[in-house]
């Protein structure tokens, strides 16, 4: 596959993914809703597709939502639930890479976002990022790295890295979905907890 073939102009046209037939569902049903298809013009988006083609692979991304300023995409936000507190102050290393993807992707495309932000909230609260997005977009534009909204919710702006530096993650993570690298150990009780190699894997903890 190669670019020319995923037809990055507005209006999209299915491809064929070698994913099996619920991976070509998938990425079809999900393109339908291209950010090539999106009104600028409306305060945000929700969840449109985003793509990025590496060393002949299709990338798609998903943001949760995408503010508008001025007709144009401003602000990328991705939106993480958790179980309580504990996890308010911090993000992982993984969800940063993912919500960095979307702001390299949007760039891809020459649509310049000015940031990205991870927006995490206590399961259960009444929060609901689509009520307050004047206050997101002034504490975004406040330049603030960390901004605690509430007990129950904090924004963490991401710092993006170049793109050539953020390229050698998705090479790396490439490597191993076309079979040139073993998998790296996950040292995480949680991913070992679910994973069906658990019983077999040398390095498995929770055997």
């Amino acid at each position: 596959m190669n670019e020319e073939g995923l037809g990055l102009e507005p209006g999209w046209n299915p491809v064929i993914v070698n994913r099996g037939e619920e991976g070509i569902y998938f990425f079809n049903s999900k393109m339908e809703h291209w950010i090539g298809h999106a009104d600028f013009s409306k305060p945000f988006i929700q969840e449109a597709s985003l793509i990025m083609v590496r060393r002949n692979v299709p990338i798609l991304g998903l943001p949760d939502l995408v503010i508008n300023l001025d007709n144009r995409p401003a602000y990328i936000i991705e939106l993480k639930t958790i179980g309580g507190p504990a996890g308010l102050g911090s993000v992982k290393g993984r969800d940063v890479l993912q919500a960095e993807s979307y702001f390299h992707m949007m760039n891809y495309l020459g649509l310049n976002p000015r940031g990205v932000a991870i927006i995490k909230v206590i399961r259960g609260s009444d929060f609901r990022i689509i009520n307050n997005i004047d206050i997101i977009i002034k504490q975004l534009e406040g330049g603030e790295d960390f901004v605690r909204l509430s007990k129950y919710v904090t924004i963490h702006r991401i710092s993006i890295r170049g793109f050539d530096e953020f390229l050698r993650d998705v090479d790396y993570a490439i490597d191993y979905w076309l079979g040139l690298r073993n998998p790296k150990p996950s040292p995480s009780r949680g991913l070992c907890s679910g994973c069906e190699h658990r019983r077999y894997c040398p390095y498995s903890i929770v055997r």
